[in-house]
């Protein structure tokens, strides 16, 4: 099938036309090159690794950074709700608490009525039903002593007596509650009215306004510690800016050793190409060891900081420059023959060049 034969071709042949050997006049395509011949792939793989950790280190500086920012800005704003709800000393559910104590005012009157009447019936009234019920009592006494079947009956009276009488007391006393004060409904009107207009100002239930405070504390006082959390994360950040730089300069000194080995090799293969005076070199540039990390890290990326670049003189007296300035379309053809047979190719792969000369 032709899908199986496409896949045996690609590991049987190596097809390189004029696309690729245009790629090889990109400073990337070389960097690929240069790897590939000198087997980088574990110190690749540090340099990967290392940034990502520096990219993390980054974003969560930077996340922090700008959460801060914002808050400062609204440092005063926040302040002022912060100090403005606190000293009103919110309780959640107050204003509903306050409105039924309030209503319950309304109807203090009819209700003292109430208990009043109902308070003098068991216990306050002569022959009322705690004394008629004590009559009854003491007569059941007599009979369960010349009857014991009379004790459950008793028994259930007396109960019935203690309870009507722990009642009349308690209608009694909660008919003393509900005398109502008027300063304290004055209070009540007072507080319900600030509740309201707070309400209002927030456009926020009372509850979610003691919410609010309670957030904006939480970011206050992350704004009066963040000098700490700053500076780990700084910390972090530099940390992991120097892991990755050292993987870069280690990364650094493998491109620049195999650089020279990869030079020599393409003068060797090229020399029998039509270029017997040929000069090469294999241009490995970063930043000097002693820059300092600020300046470093601007050339630094995934694939460390380094940037190759192919040097070409064909001819003696000529000057090394840069391959993709000067080669013609044959040279770079064979460059590249030379390049695939000593850097690109597996040992039983046949490549097959187009418009090699």
């Amino acid at each position: 099938p032709l899908n199986q034969i496409t896949l045996i071709g690609e590991e049987l042949l190596s097809i390189s036309g004029q696309h690729d050997q245009q790629s090889l006049l990109r400073s990337s395509s070389q960097l690929d090159y240069l790897d590939r011949f000198g087997h980088h792939k574990i110190f690749q793989e540090a340099m990967r690794h290392s940034w990502q950790e520096l990219g993390l280190a980054r974003e969560e500086l930077k996340v922090l950074e700008h959460r801060l920012k914002e808050a400062e800005e609204k440092r005063d704003l926040y302040e002022f709700q912060r100090d403005e709800i606190k000293k009103l000393n919110l309780l959640p559910g107050e204003d509903d608490e306050l409105l039924a104590e309030k209503n319950q005012a309304k109807n203090s009157g009819r209700l003292l009525e109430c208990l009043s009447s109902a308070s003098e019936i068991l216990g306050g009234e002569p022959g009322n039903v705690v004394e008629k019920l004590g009559r009854v009592r003491r007569q059941m006494e007599a009979a369960a002593g010349l009857d014991s079947r009379f004790e459950d009956d008793l028994a259930m009276i007396d109960d019935s007596y203690h309870q009507l009488a722990d009642l009349a007391v308690q209608l009694e006393n909660k008919g003393r509650e509900l005398d109502a004060d008027p300063d304290r409904l004055e209070w009540i009107d007072e507080r319900l009215n600030t509740l309201a207009k707070i309400k209002r100002k927030y456009n926020l239930s009372l509850d979610d306004i003691i919410a609010h405070g309670l957030k904006l504390n939480q970011i206050l006082d992350e704004l009066d510690g963040a000098g700490l959390d700053l500076a780990r994360l700084r910390r972090r950040r530099d940390e992991a800016r120097q892991m990755a730089l050292e993987a870069a300069y280690a990364l650094h000194i493998q491109r620049a050793e195999s650089g020279r080995k990869l030079a020599a090799l393409l003068v060797e293969s090229l020399r029998p190409l039509g270029f017997p005076k040929i000069e090469m070199q294999v241009e490995v540039t970063a930043p000097p060891r002693d820059a300092s990390p600020d300046e470093a890290e601007k050339s630094l990326g995934p694939g460390g900081f380094d940037r190759v670049n192919f040097l070409f003189s064909p001819n003696p007296g000529e000057g090394l420059k840069p391959l993709a300035k000067i080669a013609s379309g044959g040279e770079l053809s064979r460059v590249m023959l030379a390049l695939k047979t000593v850097a690109d190719r597996p040992g039983d792969q046949l490549l097959v060049f187009d418009e090699i000369d």
